[in-house]
């Protein structure tokens, strides 16, 4: 898991090798799966699935 700064509400979770970018937040009650990726400034609102990557406000899944 990689926190750079970003923010982990209580109750959220974060599987093993998540990254959360610079300015993120994880709501509670939420899980950010295992390698996924959470960009700079992203919210999440709802669990983002293992290998993954969210960005935006509200979070949202994109391929690149």
């Amino acid at each position: 898991m990689l926190l750079s700064h970003g923010l982990l509400l209580d109750r959220a979770e974060l599987g093993e090798g998540a990254t959360l970018g610079m300015g993120s937040v994880v709501t509670n009650g939420t899980r950010v799966g295992s390698e996924a990726i959470v960009a700079a400034g992203a919210v999440v609102l709802e669990d983002v699935p293992a290998g993954s990557r969210v960005q935006g406000v509200p979070a949202r899944e994109y391929r690149g």
